[in-house]
Formats: C-alpha cells, sequence, structure tokens
C-alpha cells in the first residue's frame, strides 16, 4: 500500500495513492465542480491547521463519528473528509465524499475503519510505504 504525504507540518496528513499514481484525496478535491468546488480550499485550509496542531477544536469543521473506532470528520460544506490518527503524528485520510445524510455518515466512518485494518496489515507485512513528494 502506497500513501502520499499531502500536507506536512508538525504533523503529516497523507492519504493514498490512486492507480494514476496521485493522491487519491488530491484527486477528489481537485475534480470538485460546481458549488461543490468553493469546499476545495475550505478542505485544503482545514487540513493545513490539522497538520499543525494535530487536531481542529471547532466540531462545525471537525469531530469525532459517534459510533466509530476514533475515525474523525472533516466538514468542508459539501465534502467531508474521513481520517484516523495513526502513530508518529501521521494524520491518515481514508478517503472524501459528498456530505452524506444523517444515518449514512457512520457508515462513511466504517469505511474508513476497513482502510485503517488495510493500512495495518499492510505496515505488519512491510508493504506500506509513505512517499514524501510526488515522483
Amino acid at each position: 500500500m502506497r500513501l502520499r504525504v499531502f500536507v506536512s507540518a508538525q504533523w503529516i496528513v497523507v492519504s493514498r495513492v490512486a492507480a494514476s499514481g496521485a493522491s487519491e484525496l488530491v484527486e477528489y478535491l481537485d475534480g470538485l465542480r460546481g458549488e461543490t468546488a468553493s469546499d476545495r480550499s475550505r478542505v485544503l485550509r482545514r487540513l493545513l491547521v490539522l497538520a499543525q496542531r494535530g487536531s481542529i477544536s471547532n466540531v462545525q469543521q471537525c469531530r469525532l463519528v459517534e459510533g466509530s473506532h476514533r475515525i474523525y470528520e472533516l466538514k468542508g460544506d459539501y465534502v467531508r473528509v474521513f481520517f484516523f490518527l495513526d502513530e508518529e503524528q501521521i494524520v491518515v485520510c481514508s478517503h472524501a465524499t459528498l456530505k452524506p445524510k444523517k444515518g449514512r455518515v457512520l457508515s462513511e466512518a466504517k469505511k474508513a475503519e476497513r482502510f485503517r485494518e488495510e493500512m495495518l496489515l499492510a505496515r505488519k507485512r512491510g508493504q506500506l510505504v509513505i512517499e514524501e513528494e510526488d515522483p
């Protein structure tokens, strides 16, 4: 499994590398169109704050998903980025999606939990690579 550093400060923010070789999160944010496109810069700013501080205390911007196993939801107006905290001050973004309906937030968090399990298994097998920058 390959992860790419997306933002780096006191913490590093990483996301999975897509088949194209780019960060999945970057591809998702770059693909926003219409009214959702305004969320790109909002989400990027919040990811930068997350990298600088390791947390965002405003629950209107970022919160722990209730009922999940330590999965967080970073909020834009239309976009949600699901992530978890890993060892050595790493924020791992599992995926982004348009704002799910109220009952679907936990199912999105479950996707992030499955991603965390895949990542931990890859680490255990020595198959986890964190790339510092685009090749």
